[in-house]
């Protein structure tokens, strides 16, 4: 195997990664979109054989292609671990503080160390002000969105 920087193999790339978190994003959004009743491991393993199978299917090697070969590689690598996870999920050991390293490692292989468990993140109140806005911790005055910089 050889090693050799080429630019346009890099722009080429990077498109398709680029296309490939897109696709994963938009796999995450449309399926946000299925109620949580109706969503199943089927579902979402279905979707992920389609997208292979639709990545298999694509002729061409232009940006188009490269692009909605990304997009389709996201959607089946997101709908691929999701539906891994969801099957593996009850064979995998609660994480505690006293667990071993290869249990944290595998749980968090699959998202299931508590980063990601659907609790919502409480800001602590004493962030606060009493106009509702965040202040400042080095200075004590509020800030609010209109006076973040824009890049």
């Amino acid at each position: 195997m050889k090693f050799k920087f080429n630019t346009k193999n890099a722009a080429s790339e990077g498109t398709t990664v680029a296309s490939a978190i897109s696709g994963s994003l938009l796999s995450k959004g449309a399926m946000s979109l299925i109620p949580a009743d109706k969503r199943s491991t089927l579902i979402s393993g279905g979707v992920a054989l389609a997208s292979v199978l639709a990545v298999a299917s694509i002729e061409g090697k232009g940006t188009g292609e490269t692009v909605l070969k990304g997009v389709l590689t996201g959607v089946a690598i997101e709908q691929g671990v999701s539906t891994l996870t969801e099957a593996i999920k009850p064979s995998i050991t609660l994480v505690t503080d006293g667990s071993s390293k290869k249990d944290k490692f595998v749980a968090a292989m699959f998202g299931l160390n508590g980063a990601d468990d659907g609790e919502p993140f409480i800001i602590p109140q004493d962030v606060w002000g009493n106009s509702g806005s965040a202040r400042n911790q080095n200075s004590g005055h509020p800030f609010t969105v209109d006076k973040v910089a824009s890049v």
